[in-house]
């Protein structure tokens, strides 16, 4: 039994680098006339200029891997269409430095390597299961006693043998951990997708129309050093203006 609990136990390890990940969410700071709005307890602020408006909204969205996040969206008021997507959009820090954004490609595509590792580990840890779901059981035993003319006797031995109940409950066990193992995997695969169908991609607003959406980030080592006092900037550019937005950063896990 204890090779099919190393086996299902292979089968489950699937854990991701994810788990530990720190992530970090926004405090706006509003300047140069703009407008600081509440709801729901979560924050955003408008930026209004004359062809464009951008809100950044300090929201946390569950994506896969667990990276920081926080939601842009731009409202078109000029007369012309704008393509807009995760390329306007840079975060600047101490020392010119700046954070590198996701585009919805290569979260997908990680996405997409992550569940072929998990499929690759699964089935090597059915393989292992299956093996070990023998019904075979060994172990040892001790003896003594005194013989029919007042003698003393002790010692010990190792037996083994198969036990089809044992095989029975072994099969069993394995049958129902892969099953969830597979339901887990393919349950990561469905949200995933579904969360990352919300980050921004390149799209045009047409006159009056409205884009936007999740923008993903992973703090780099020198960013994490920074106090969460200190500002970053929010550059947005939509068409020939460019939008800027101060904020300060907090470690929410």
């Amino acid at each position: 039994m204890k090779k099919v609990i190393l086996a299902i136990a292979l089968s489950l390890g699937l854990t991701s680098q994810a788990e530990s990940k720190a992530q970090y969410q926004i405090q706006i700071r509003p300047i140069n006339g703009q407008v600081e709005n509440w709801r729901n307890g979560i924050q955003y602020v408008d930026d209004a200029k004359s062809a464009s408006t951008v809100r950044v909204v300090s929201i946390q969205d569950a994506l896969p891997d667990k990276q920081s996040t926080f939601r842009v969206l731009v409202l078109n008021k000029s007369d012309k269409p704008i393509t807009f997507g995760p390329e306007s959009i840079t975060i600047h820090y101490s020392g010119g430095e700046s954070i590198k954004l996701y585009t919805y490609e290569e979260l997908v595509g990680r996405l997409r390597r992550d569940i072929k590792r998990r499929q690759a580990v699964a089935l090597l840890g059915a393989a292992f299961s299956a093996q070990a779901a023998d019904g075979y059981t060994t172990g040892s035993f001790g003896y003594s006693g005194t013989t029919p003319y007042g003698g003393y006797v002790s010692g010990s031995g190792i037996y083994s043998g198969y036990d089809p109940a044992l095989a029975r409950q072994q099969q069993q066990a394995v049958q129902e951990q892969l099953v969830a193992v597979n339901g887990a995997i393919q349950a990561r695969q469905l949200s995933g997708s579904q969360a990352l169908n919300s980050l921004i991609r390149r799209s045009t607003a047409q006159p009056g129309g409205t884009v936007g959406g999740i923008v993903a980030y992973d703090p780099p080592s020198s960013f994490r050093e920074i106090a969460s006092s200190s500002l970053v900037t929010i550059i947005v550019r939509v068409g020939e203006e460019e939008h800027k937005i101060e904020a300060s950063f907090s470690k929410i896990r």
